[in-house]
C-alpha cells in the first residue's frame, strides 16, 4: 500500500513540474528574447555606460573598436 502511495506522489509530482515547465518560458527563451530586441552592439554598449559597468574611457575604446570593425565589414572590394 505504501508504494501506490509513493508511486501515486511521484506521478503528481511530475505532472505538476511538467505543465509547469509547459506554460511558462525556458530561462534560455527569455534571454534570447530580450536579446533580440536591442541587438544593435551600440545600444548594448550604451546600456552598459548608463548602468555604470564601464567607464568613459573604456566605453570610448569599444565604441571605435565596433565602428571600426562595422566599417571594415560594410567595405566590400569592387
Amino acid at each position: 500500500m505504501a508504494v501506490v502511495v509513493l508511486l501515486s506522489w511521484i506521478i503528481l509530482i511530475a505532472l505538476s513540474y511538467a505543465l509547469v515547465r509547459l506554460l511558462l518560458p525556458d530561462p534560455a527563451d527569455r534571454r534570447s528574447l530580450w536579446a533580440s530586441k536591442s541587438a544593435d552592439p551600440f545600444d548594448l554598449l550604451d546600456r552598459r555606460l548608463a548602468r555604470g559597468e564601464i567607464d568613459p574611457a573604456d566605453y570610448r575604446l569599444r565604441r571605435d573598436l565596433l565602428a571600426d570593425r562595422q566599417a571594415r565589414l560594410s567595405w566590400r572590394p569592387s
